[in-house]
């Protein structure tokens, strides 16, 4: 470093949140601030972001940022890391927003707001001598789609030469919460089976049939059940569930799961 630089400041956020109209009351934000010169506040600016299609193209539309709120630090953080909790309602992000270029205006009532749009959090330090460092660290609130949100995942899944007897009694069988993240108004992304370093883009057709498709993983999967072809992916309106049915072949056979996907209801 250079003689005489000054340090501090250093703040991390929550980086992705869904705001999904017809339930979202508020979402919630962690603000952690590490340990070094003291801060005083936190100035939290705000902006939102607005997809346009035309023709066949998509364009962006971005608001001008502006102050959602000064949070005042009330501990110091000269000896230990710190976190902030704090929660905003659609009125409270969408308040004061300018008109987007274009003469788009946010939508006060978030049943109105377009699937995929989304604001943008950023964060600025007020140091208590004075100084204003403003940090990496942004959250993302976007507009959810009808079926995003936490599930749990139910799976169960048949190894040709590791045991089970398909179909009545797979290998492996275990549930956990995913979260289904909305990339657009019928598609939500969510890691793969067991594989945290692979995604899958899920797809709630119009007639409620699931399609998808595999990022990042080392097989071809398809979709539906090799050794029973009426096993079909599909979306249940009325429990809100997903049936997924999927495979892939390698040494030995086919790997073959089913995936309960249940709303998650704390």
């Amino acid at each position: 470093m250079t003689e005489n630089v000054k340090t501090g400041g250093l703040v991390d956020a929550t980086s992705a949140l869904q705001f999904k109209p017809s339930s979202t009351q508020s979402v919630d934000i962690q603000i952690i601030i590490y340990k070094g010169p003291r801060v005083e506040s936190i100035k939290v600016y705000k902006k939102f972001t607005h997809f346009i299609s035309e023709a066949g193209s998509v364009s962006v539309a971005e608001s001008k940022q502006i102050l959602l709120k000064t949070i005042s630090v009330g501990d110091s953080n000269l000896t230990d890391t710190l976190l902030l909790e704090d929660s905003f309602t659609w009125t409270e992000l969408s308040l004061g927003i300018p008109q987007l270029p274009g003469g788009y205006n946010v939508p006060t009532d978030p049943t109105n707001a377009q699937v995929g749009d989304y604001y943008t959090l950023t964060y600025v330090s007020v140091l208590s001598d004075g100084r204003e460092v403003t940090n990496m660290a942004q959250t993302q609130i976007v507009v959810a789609n009808f079926f995003a949100g936490y599930y749990v995942s139910y799976l169960r899944y048949f190894h040709p030469t590791l045991g089970g007897t398909y179909p009545n009694n797979p290998y492996y069988e275990d549930y956990f919460l995913k979260e289904l993240f909305t990339v657009s108004s019928s598609d939500c992304a969510t890691f793969f089976a067991l594989w945290s370093d692979a995604t899958m883009d899920i797809f709630v057709n119009t007639d409620n049939t699931v399609s998808f498709s595999v990022e990042n993983f080392n097989y071809i999967v398809n979709e539906g059940d090799p050794y029973d072809l009426t096993k079909k992916s599909y979306y249940d309106p009325i429990s809100k569930t997903i049936y997924l049915y999927y495979y892939y072949e390698a040494s030995g056979g086919y790997r073959v799961f089913w995936e309960e996907l249940s709303p998650y209801v704390e």
